[in-house]
Order: C-alpha cells, then sequence, then structure tokens
C-alpha cells in the first residue's frame, strides 16, 4: 500500500505541506517519527492560590477586568480570579493580540487557562497562555493523557503537529484494523 501523504489530513493545505516538508515531513510515518520535545501534564487543575514560580498549570478563572498597556509595544493585561476565591488573582499578559481577542476576554467570561506561572511580587502572572472560553457551567477540558509539545516549524504551530499527529494515529489504526492479516 503507498504511504500516504500529510495533504491528506485536515488542516493541511499547501502553504502547511510546503512548511512541513521543508522539515522532512512529507507522509503520515514522518510525522509519528517526528516526536515531541515534552509532554505538558494538563489532566488536572491547579487552584490559584496553589501556584508555584515556574508550575505549568491549568486554572479554571473568571476575568475581572481587562487593560491595554502601552509601551514598545501593545500589552494586553487581563486580572482573573478563581471563581470560588474571587480574591485570589492572576495576571494573563498577551504581547501579541488581535482586537477580537480583546473583545473576546470581557469582564465576566470563564476561562480554563494553561501556562507557566511567573512569581510577579505577590502575585502570579502568565504571559501568553493558552484558553478555551467556557460557559459559567461547563466542566473543564482536561485532557485524559499527557500533551505533547513539538519543537516549532516556521509555519506551522506545535498544537498543529499535535492534532495532525492524532489524525495519522487514527488513520494509520483504522489501515491496519482493516488489513487482512
Amino acid at each position: 500500500m503507498p504511504e500516504m501523504t500529510l495533504a491528506s489530513l485536515k488542516g493541511v493545505g499547501p502553504k502547511t505541506q510546503a512548511a512541513l516538508s521543508a522539515a522532512g515531513l512529507d507522509t503520515l510515518t514522518d510525522l509519528l517519527i517526528h516526536l515531541p520535545i515534552a509532554y505538558q501534564d494538563m489532566t488536572r487543575e491547579t487552584k490559584i492560590i496553589d501556584l508555584h514560580d515556574q508550575q505549568f498549570a491549568v486554572c479554571d478563572v473568571v476575568v475581572q477586568k481587562k487593560s491595554v498597556a502601552f509601551g514598545r509595544q501593545r500589552t494586553l493585561i487581563c486580572t482573573v480570579a478563581d471563581p470560588s476565591e474571587p480574591a485570589q488573582t492572576l495576571q494573563l499578559r498577551f504581547f501579541h493580540f488581535h482586537r477580537a481577542q480583546a473583545e473576546k476576554l470581557q469582564a465576566g467570561t470563564r476561562l480554563q487557562v494553561a501556562g507557566i506561572a511567573h512569581k510577579q511580587g505577590k502575585r502570579f502572572e502568565m504571559r501568553h497562555p493558552g484558553y478555551q472560553v467556557l460557559a459559567v457551567n461547563d466542566p473543564l477540558d482536561l485532557p485524559i493523557a499527557l500533551t505533547p509539545t513539538y519543537a516549532s516549524i516556521p509555519g506551522v504551530a506545535s498544537t498543529l503537529l499535535a492534532r495532525l499527529t492524532s489524525q495519522a494515529l487514527v488513520i494509520l489504526s483504522l489501515i491496519h484494523i482493516s488489513e487482512p492479516t
């Protein structure tokens, strides 16, 4: 059976395929042997009060306020709090952001954030955390296994590599199941 190219995966257009090919990734097998450089434990929630300096953590928070600071570059700063302990706050800092992102992060918005906590004086800060907006009653969306982090490839985000690898695993498992033994 001929090897499938990465163009068969959802999310791989001509630009992404060219970037992957430049990194030596042309087939599903190439993608599967391109190993992660690290794994993040996103399987459990950490309360803001329990954060430690330089710790990777996933937190359930509510936006209290946001502002845009002007300096050498614009910075979006959101102060967020633990919904069960509003006095426990964390600052989210985004150096590169879009207006739509700033509009989405309104006061009262519940978020699941994931990033490295940095001690800044008496409070913690996460710089460019991953986040997703949650409805008030939604449970946290925590994976059941460690999350892989891939080395950067120009033009291809680590998160896209992880999604493509998951797709490749599913496709290859289906091919293996359907082949006669």
